[in-house]
């Protein structure tokens, strides 16, 4: 891409797409399904919301991934597909932008692990961060440009995603992690919200480009 993602923030906002789920549940797909199984069962399906959303003129489109995680995909009897279903969806991204012919940005979509955490100790944070380690380091191999933490109501569960960014982005990237209010990864770029932000993207009046925060108007798109 001729500008980073940064670079492209720091001189106008950026527009985001809309919510995967809600086209999906119009579409026919059941709250009851596995969303993000949909990338190996259906791929035609996200690829095609995708475009869809490229057409529309989105400059930065989400990975169908936002329960790709091993605690979510338990519940399907998914969790060893971790990392397929991840690549997968950033597969099914950077096709439908190859198609379109346009510079947009693949953002890897991560949302909470769907686990209370009640006055959490250490080691359910450790487990935590495990969790999202897993899911980003498999967006990041497939290619995602930058990763969008989407809809956390807890902050404790939100700062345990960043870390796990920061520190999957370093080792994709060595030397070029940094932090801020929304940490951003150059090559890996990180992005936070947080539910009740608004979209687009833009600029937040901190000089430093790391401060740099997508948002959102949309909510979950799955229970």
């Amino acid at each position: 891409m001729e500008h980073t993602f940064l670079e492209q923030l720091q001189q106008r906002p950026l527009l985001c797409d809309g919510a995967m789920g809600s086209l999906l549940y119009a579409r026919g797909i059941t709250y009851e399904q596995c969303f993000d199984e949909l990338n190996l069962t259906q791929p035609e399906l996200i690829q095609g919301i995708h475009s869809e959303y490229i057409s529309a003129g989105a400059q930065i489109i989400e990975t169908n991934t936002f329960g790709a995680n091993r605690a979510k995909l338990e519940t399907y009897n998914l969790a060893e597909r971790v990392r397929e279903i991840n690549t997968r969806a950033v597969k099914l991204a950077r096709e439908a932008r190859e198609i379109a012919g346009q510079p947009v940005f693949i953002a890897g979509a991560v949302g909470p692990s769907g686990r209370p955490l009640q006055a959490p100790d250490e080691q359910r944070l450790s487990e935590l961060r495990a969790i999202f380690r897993e899911q980003i380091d498999a967006l990041l191999v497939g290619g995602a440009d930058l990763l969008i933490l989407e809809t956390f109501s807890s902050l404790a569960e939100l700062r345990q995603a960043v870390l796990a960014g920061l520190r999957i982005s370093a080792r994709h990237h060595p030397g070029s992690s940094r932090a801020g209010r929304g940490a951003v990864h150059h090559g890996g770029q990180l992005a936070g919200r947080r539910r009740g932000d608004r979209r687009p993207a833009g600029r937040d009046g901190h000089a430093e480009p790391p401060a740099r925060v997508l948002h959102s108007e949309q909510p979950a798109h799955q229970p």
